[in-house]
């Protein structure tokens, strides 16, 4: 039901009204956690309370695409205020008002942002945010001396992924510091529903960012949010060079098990013919009987339809290719078609019929 909400509730805008401080806590709570809302879904509040009522929904507006409209019902001189939450700002901090509302003066911004800013771009303050990494081949781990630090000493890394986050904090302008997920992991699902390593720091908020590389998952999707892929790996299987071995039942290889069902059925049964029905990479339409024999060593495909006392059991299409005189199977068909002289032109629909057979 959350993952058809959030389907659903892609590029809209989601209008809560409500005086209710615990209602619209609630709301906020349940579409933090869960999450409910994608980035591009603008979730606009509406209420009489004053700000210092709604510090239940810091967190939720500073974090979404949102801003929250202020009623003052005065009938002298009614008036809204319009305020966004500045993402990572502090708890209790006062929110940022970019517009407002009278009956003479219509709506006013008050700051150079428009209505829903993209509060992500860059940040309007510099906040410090906190980034978990684990260190791997090409992401070393370096311990700095740091007197602010406890220990003194502060974690950081050496290497590509290094480069990316320190490029990143001067685009958006935000600092940071690094944790290490206690387990040395990147993230799995574990049994109770929780996640471990990188991904578990981030979704327990213990962390703003993970700092991976991570492969996308479904399980890890329902959790954390990721940004557009920033490199690309491929992965292959080897295995050793088997040996040279001859394999005594390599001539079944050619047949599939029905076809050779049908081989043994006919043998015991008595009297059958195999009629050529088909051929494939012949681009002549008239040849020779050795032409035949020739092409037909070097084609990749024949369709044979076996009569059977009378009647059709079994068609089949194998693969061959360099098939060679003492063969057993494939050459075996071959052995058995009539008898064109040398010389002779003719044309796989010109054999003569099969005594017996069905049309």
């Amino acid at each position: 039901m959350l993952f058809r909400l959030r389907k659903l509730s892609w590029c809209v805008t989601v209008v809560v009204v409500s005086d209710d401080p615990a209602f619209l806590a609630t709301v906020a709570k349940r579409s933090f956690r869960h999450p409910l809302l994608a980035w591009p879904t603008r979730l606009l509040g509406v209420t009489r309370l004053p700000l210092m009522a709604l510090h239940d929904l810091h967190r939720t507006f500073a974090q979404r695409n949102a801003m929250m409209i202020t009623v003052d019902s005065t009938p002298a001189s009614p008036r809204c205020s319009v305020y966004i939450h500045v993402p990572y700002s502090l708890p209790g901090s006062r929110p940022l008002m970019v517009a407002t509302w009278t009956p003479k003066r219509g709506l006013t911004l008050t700051t150079h942002l428009q209505l829903f800013p993209d509060k992500f771009n860059k940040f309007l303050q510099r906040p410090s945010l906190v980034v978990t990494s684990e260190q791997f081949a090409s992401h070393r781990l370096v311990m700095v001396d740091d007197p602010m630090a406890p220990g003194g000493k502060r974690v950081t890394f050496v290497g590509t992924m290094e480069k990316f986050i320190n490029y990143l904090s001067t685009a958006l302008n935000f600092t940071y510091t690094y944790v290490r997920p206690p387990d040395g992991g990147w993230g799995n699902k574990q049994g109770d529903g929780s996640f471990s390593g990188m991904v578990g720091v981030v979704s327990r908020e213990e962390a703003d960012i993970g700092l991976g590389p991570f492969s996308i998952s479904a399980p890890r999707a329902e959790v954390v949010d990721f940004t557009y892929p920033i490199t690309l790996h491929y992965l292959k299987l080897l295995a050793a060079l088997g040996d040279h071995e001859v394999d005594p039942w390599g001539f079944l290889l050619p047949l599939a098990p029905l076809v050779w069902l049908g081989h043994l059925d006919g043998a015991a049964g008595g009297a059958h013919h195999d009629v050529p029905v088909a051929f494939s990479h012949l681009s002549q339409t008239s040849f020779s009987n050795h032409d035949y024999i020739q092409r037909f060593q070097h084609s990749s495909y024949i369709a044979t339809t076996r009569y059977h006392c009378g009647r059709k059991v079994a068609v089949e299409a194998a693969g061959v290719g360099g098939v060679d005189d003492d063969d057993v199977g494939v050459n075996t068909e071959l052995r058995r078609q009539p008898h064109v002289p040398p010389g002779r032109k003719t044309h796989p629909s010109t054999l003569p019929e099969p005594p017996g057979s069905i049309a």
